[in-house]
């Protein structure tokens, strides 16, 4: 190998994240999971009329036609943004078993968050009369401890943190950075990820008001 060949060798090499990163990878589905799970089981406990008559109603059978709406609904709005970024992602794994044990939690979480989701908007519509599945809302309206409310709000806060740096930054970074490794770092791709995103969306939802801002 010549000197040319081992500087673009050395140029070309990839360039990973922060190790930061990782310790966030590790504790952000151990607290999401234990965060959802305690929200739940206090809100169920703060209701149970309300949960046993929810479970008792007849449910309304889903329409076939309405179907392929509701699959497409759930892959662009759930599975969309993670499979873009689970490239950019996994493409460090050690091997292909390692890749997929890694996506072995994903249907679990969802599937625990569509649950808890909707067993808790069923309460509240029992208890008002109307649907509240937004769970921020959720929190305000009805978990009348202030502490409590507040602690929930936190975990809350650190998930969608979590899930948008490791959906929304991580890969466009990784993308970004390997574009041009030789000239950016690190901490040089997030700071221009994250101006681009601000310029390009964000300011349009806060002109929507701040609670679609930050709810988005």
């Amino acid at each position: 190998m010549n000197s040319e060949e081992a500087h673009c060798n050395k140029k070309s090499k990839p360039i990973k994240a922060s190790p930061s990163l990782r310790v966030l990878g590790y504790a952000m589905p151990i607290v999401s999971i234990i965060s959802l799970t305690a929200t739940f089981l206090y809100f169920v406990s703060l209701y149970p009329k309300a949960l046993s008559i929810a479970f008792n109603q007849s449910f309304k059978p889903i329409n076939f036609n309405d179907l392929p709406i509701f699959l497409i609904f759930l892959t662009s709005n759930i599975h969309a943004t993670q499979i873009i970024s689970w490239p950019d992602i996994m493409r460090f794994g050690k091997s292909f078993k390692h890749m997929l044990v890694g996506q072995v939690g994903l249907p679990i979480f969802y599937t625990l968050v569509v649950a808890y989701g909707a067993i808790m908007s069923a309460i509240t519509k029992v208890v008002t009369n109307s649907v509240t599945y937004d769970p921020s809302l959720l929190v305000v309206r009805f978990i009348t401890e202030p502490l409590i409310a507040i602690l929930i709000l936190l975990a809350y806060s650190f998930t969608m943190l979590n899930t948008n740096i490791f959906s929304n930054v991580v890969p466009p970074v990784y993308d970004l950075n390997n574009t041009f490794p030789s000239k950016l770092s690190w901490y040089k791709g997030t700071i221009i990820v994250t101006l681009l995103g601000i310029m390009i969306g964000a300011w349009s939802l806060y002109l929507k008001g701040a609670y679609v801002y930050f709810s988005t």
